[in-house]
């Protein structure tokens, strides 16, 4: 009974010969039917496209040349099948909905037991290559290794024409599984975060440029995964078993060429298992990493501002991780948000195989301003009576003409890692109360003089000291300490004689004049 199942399953799938006198539809076929290529292998898996026509059954009996096979509906509009073990040539596909042609090269295999047995060792020596010191990865491994070894020995129950087949099958469908393995190899051979060390052809001179790099390169896999798990999941559904079906539960339910044709399925997943590895991993770091400048780099932003005092804007870096809105930020991000959705498609239904989808994080960070490499610019002041004294790094003066206190606006732009931001900022200026109030003294070659001034800045007297040895002797002159347009000055009303003092900030100790002399807060 067992033998018959058998024989029968096969005839479905894989097709038996027909009677070459059998008559052809009495209607015309209409031509709905697309292939990606029309030159294919035996054994191969071959996805039909069906274009405007609704698919209404699961599966559709066909003919390949003289054989008679079935097409299994995969999705809405695609049908799929195995191409039978026939000589090469020119086959016609015949169904109901239409005809395609096909140019059929016959799958060579020399030795069935080395080609299967060069996937275990390849994997081993991938798996040995991995990081391990990353727990994520290591925990990784420990699942992969599991696997393996199901494999392997779903593999070695096979009987001799199940393990020709199931190399049969490797051997005609292994290109996309090794596409995959190759863009990884090639693309993900470094960091996927930014570090002073090349990654494959990425820039490291800025954030937007190496993520974007990087965007482009995780995209590229992505599709070359998409594509594997599309084969696999249709390679599974031929072979009639579910994406949650662990290898060794299917090596106990599935017979006949069914059992090669699965068992081909888990060899792939496990070939490709440790570069999907490296790529869930460089995913995971990229999707985590901070690296989009935010509006949020302004929310601490000064505004109030003393007039002709330096100080600093306080504009604080703030970059976050992207997520599913951010295609407008290159066209490398929008190319990747678009292929991981493409892929997530086949993922969701690989979660047995492959875990849970990686979802966008929603982090955001502080980074330092640095002065020598990060640029702000100021524009559009809205107040003619204010006027920008000074912009070096993130510290700014700003002036007011009048004399009096300002309220205006003005555009801050600022450039960091490639990013450019700008925000419109409601400031003050006003002019610094200076306090003049207590004992201050001059300090000159051959002299110094000591005053104490009122609140007003007046003093009745001042007191010299000669240096001399006599100390300090009061000499009964009037003195006014004055400030005004960054300058404090020194009159002495007796003489009419003045000195001018620069001033950074109203609140320092010390000030000096370009004269030589220093005048000292107390």
């Amino acid at each position: 009974m067992k033998k018959a199942l058998i024989i029968f399953m096969s005839i479905i799938i894989f097709g038996c010969s027909k009677d070459d006198n059998s008559s052809p539809e009495s209607e015309p076929i209409e031509q709905n039917l697309t292939v990606e290529s029309n030159n294919v292998k035996t054994f191969e898996v071959v996805s039909v496209t069906v274009n405007n026509l609704e698919l209404t059954n699961n599966t559709y009996q066909a003919t390949f040349g003289n054989s008679e096979i079935t097409l299994l509906k995969f999705d809405n509009n695609s049908l799929i099948f195995s191409v039978p073990e026939i000589e090469q040539g020119t086959y016609t596909l015949s169904l109901s909905l239409g005809t395609i042609e096909f140019n059929v090269a016959e799958t060579q295999v020399s030795n069935t037991d080395e080609i299967i047995q060069n996937v275990f060792d390849n994997f081993s020596n991938d798996i040995a290559n991995l990081d391990n010191s990353d727990p994520f990865i290591a925990n990784e491994i420990t699942e992969a290794e599991s696997y393996n070894t199901e494999v392997l020995a779903l593999y070695n129950s096979l009987n001799d024409e199940q393990k020709r087949q199931t190399a049969m099958f490797y051997e005609a469908n292994k290109e996309v599984f090794e596409n995959f393995k190759n863009d990884i190899a090639s693309n993900l051979n470094g960091p996927t975060t930014l570090s002073r060390t090349p990654q494959s052809d990425c820039p490291t001179d800025e954030f937007k440029s190496f993520y974007s790099c990087t965007a482009d390169n995780l995209g590229n896999s992505a599709i070359a995964l998409k594509n594997s798990s599309k084969e696999f999941l249709q390679i599974l559904a031929l072979a009639g078993a579910s994406a949650y079906l662990a290898p060794a539960s299917f090596g106990l339910s599935a017979v006949g060429t069914f059992l090669g044709l699965g068992t081909a399925a888990y060899i792939y997943m496990t070939e490709v298992r440790p570069s999907f590895i490296q790529f869930k991993s460089s995913l995971r770091s990229f999707i985590g990493a901070n690296w989009i400048l935010t509006q949020a780099t302004f929310s601490v932003i000064a505004d109030e501002f003393a007039s002709e005092s330096e100080v600093s804007l306080n504009v604080t870096p703030d970059f976050r991780s992207m997520n599913s809105n951010d295609s407008g930020i290159s066209e490398e991000t929008g190319y990747f948000i678009n292929s991981l959705n493409t892929l997530n498609v086949y993922w969701n239904q690989l979660t047995a195989l492959f875990g849970g989808t990686i979802g966008y994080q929603d982090t955001s960070e502080n980074v330092d301003f640095d002065n020598n490499t990060d640029q702000i610019t100021i524009t559009n002041i809205s107040n003619s009576n204010v006027e920008l004294e000074s912009l070096n790094g993130q510290n700014v003066t700003f002036k007011s003409l009048s004399g009096n206190d300002e309220s205006f606006s003005f555009d801050v732009e600022v450039t960091k890692e490639g990013f450019t931001k700008t925000t419109t900022i409601n400031a003050n200026v006003t002019n610094p109360t200076f306090n003049y109030q207590g004992t201050w003294i001059r300090y000159s070659t051959g002299q110094n003089d000591r005053y104490i001034f009122d609140e007003l800045g007046n003093a009745d007297f001042r007191e010299a000291d000669y240096l001399d040895g006599n100390g300090w002797q009061m000499i009964d002159n009037q003195i006014n300490l004055s400030y005004s347009n960054g300058q404090l000055i020194l009159t002495n009303l007796y003489w009419n004689v003045s000195n001018t003092y620069n001033v950074d900030n109203v609140d320092d100790m010390i000030f000096y004049s370009t004269d030589g002399t220093e005048l000292h807060r107390q």
